[in-house]
């Protein structure tokens, strides 16, 4: 493999007739070992799309950067026009592949990612130096990395690196065995959150404000003490049994990890198609099959839980509009069964149009649109996140926030960040939510919350 990027590189720098590109990367197949299960990451991203028909592994930087703030979907935008006018892509084996880059962001532009979101970025684009990438069961390995300042022996010794670390991790497999955690402690319960969730019920239900309030989605955190270090490789393999049909992600860097599941697509951009999840409503799984059927009734008939979900799906549509010729919309929903929860979903498809200067609709626009949905924040969008900011509940770090991946040609996939923990040895810190409708009851809302934060807490003790 490096003889191939030795001469990869000896045939881009030698080229005399071609200025060499600002950035470049170099697409190979990879037939080495298989990868189809998480790797034991301390540093890194993984990525496993929905079904599992994708899988992504990640090692270090070749390009990136970060941005906060307001304009930071549109500071992104500019930074991807900036890489992709001088960025060289070679496939000298004819592979067909492309280099992904990989997108996270904060729920919160402002979000200063203090605590245990310490040295994650609030919003940051990335080109890894190494990307594994499992696609339908076909493998490529991608190297990128910028030329400014670096000669072609130096990147190949990061090279050298990068593939040393990736055999040090693809030879782990399987991971040494250990027995299940217990909790040892935990650091609260969640009843502290009980005088938010009563204010939120008495503000949707004020007439005072206009426009009136029609949901607020509070987040809550809790920690726990396991008895066992927490490994990724078992959570994601735990996540990936008990909810085949979500993506799982993993951002680690120096041995902390955040670690989600997220059970919703914001988007899956192909061309000119998008398909967007909305999904809101939530009831508990049945212990037995005459529970089950009831539960599963109760959430597709229950007025408050269709409230909640439509204010989603109305919004989704709203969102979409102006930048969409076609939308379709089922006419009602379905259910999104998970190991211990369930949802309604509908998944809403259209065609993106061209603006009046012919420009496509890109995936950043789409990130500006749909972000801070009535999932994850409230409607209407801009009263019920500056109620958030005045009661301190808009500062999640990654949680809510979103990632995915976006290739050269601007298609790409972002995934809602829920299900999510920060895991540290045997530390643990477990985020959930609760939509505040009219109806709500704050006692209730907390339940759901434990029942969410049970789900992540089973897969971290498997």
């Amino acid at each position: 493999m490096i003889n191939k990027l030795k001469h990869e590189l000896d045939l881009i720098y030698s080229d005399q007739a071609a200025p060499i590109d600002d950035t470049i990367s170099v697409i190979l197949c990879f037939n080495e070992r298989p990868f189809t299960t998480p790797p034991p990451l301390t540093d890194g991203v993984y990525w496993r799309s929905p079904q599992g028909e994708s899988r992504l592994l990640a090692l270090n930087s070749g390009w990136s950067r970060e941005s906060r703030g307001r304009d930071r979907f549109r500071d992104a935008e500019r930074q991807l026009e900036s890489l992709t006018s001088s960025w060289g892509i070679f496939d000298p084996e004819e592979n067909g592949a492309s280099p992904r880059l990989l997108f996270q962001y904060a729920f919160s532009e402002d979000d200063p990612m203090e605590n245990e979101w310490h040295g994650f970025p609030n919003t940051l684009l990335l080109l890894p130096r190494l990307q594994l990438i499992n696609q339908h069961g076909r493998q490529s390995i991608i190297f990128s990395h910028e030329t400014g300042g670096f000669s072609s022996e130096e990147i190949i010794s990061h090279w050298k690196d990068d593939i040393a670390k990736l055999r040090e991790l693809t030879d782990n497999y399987p991971p040494v065995g250990s027995s299940p955690s217990s909790i040892i402690s935990s650091d609260q319960s969640l009843g502290h959150a009980l005088p938010m969730f009563r204010e939120a019920i008495t503000a949707i239900q004020s007439q005072d404000r206009q426009p009136p309030l029609e949901k607020l989605v509070l987040g809550e955190q809790q920690r726990f003490h396991l008895s066992n270090q927490i490994t990724t490789e078992r959570t994601l393999k735990s996540l990936e049994r008990s909810s085949p049909t979500s993506a799982q992600f993993a951002f680690c860097q120096q041995g902390r990890c955040f670690i989600a599941a997220p059970p919703e697509r914001l988007f899956l951009k192909k061309g000119r198609k998008i398909y967007s999840d909305a999904l809101a409503g939530t009831l508990p799984r049945g212990d037995n099959r005459a529970d089950e059927s009831r539960l599963s009734h109760q959430l597709v008939t229950d007025p408050k839980l269709h409230h909640e979900h439509q204010l989603v799906v109305d919004a989704t549509i709203a969102a979409l509009t102006p930048l969409c010729s076609e939308i379709d919309t089922p006419p009602a929903p379905v259910i999104r069964k998970l190991d211990n929860i369930q949802h309604l979903l509908t998944s809403i498809e259209g065609r993106l149009q061209k603006g009046d200067d012919e420009q496509e609709v890109s995936i950043f626009d789409l990130i500006a649109k749909l972000h801070q949905s009535p999932a994850i924040c409230g409607s209407p969008k801009e009263e019920s996140y500056l109620w958030l900011q005045q009661h301190h509940n808009s500062n999640r770090g990654g949680y809510c926030g979103g990632a995915g991946w976006i290739d050269p040609a601007g298609d790409g996939e972002i995934h809602v960040l829920l299900r999510c923990a920060m895991v540290e040895e045997e530390q643990a810190t477990l985020y959930a939510g609760a939509g505040i409708v009219d109806g709500s009851v704050a006692e209730d809302e907390l339940s759901e919350i434990r029942l969410k934060i049970q789900g992540m807490l089973n897969a971290l003790s498997a």
